[in-house]
């Protein structure tokens, strides 16, 4: 994800309870200004955070904070989501980033 333009939104929720939360992500790797980042790298890469959601989280759509001191002035973030909640899928409906 490449940072060109900030736009400024309302908070709003994601409150369809229908879906199957074990579809959701668990386990997120999370890079910040990466912007030649291969899945190869993976190994080779320490990541900035990684998250590790509740299906809770998930249901809730949750606001997770990202550590401010490895994503201050990033002009780039990257994300791999390594592990499903039971699922051999993931399904996500809402990925936001609040900033300031």
């Amino acid at each position: 994800i490449y940072f060109v333009q900030i736009s400024f939104r309302a908070d709003t929720k994601h409150t369809d309870t229908d879906d199957d939360l074990s579809s959701g992500p668990k386990l997120i790797k999370c890079f910040s200004d990466r912007e030649d980042f291969d899945f190869s790298d993976l190994d080779s890469v320490q990541p900035a955070q990684i998250l590790d959601l509740s299906p809770d989280q998930i249901k809730d759509a949750s606001k997770i904070p990202l550590r401010g001191s490895r994503f201050q002035r990033c002009t780039s973030a990257q994300f791999f989501i390594e592990a499903n909640q039971d699922d051999t899928s993931v399904l996500m409906r809402l990925f936001v980033f609040y900033g300031h």
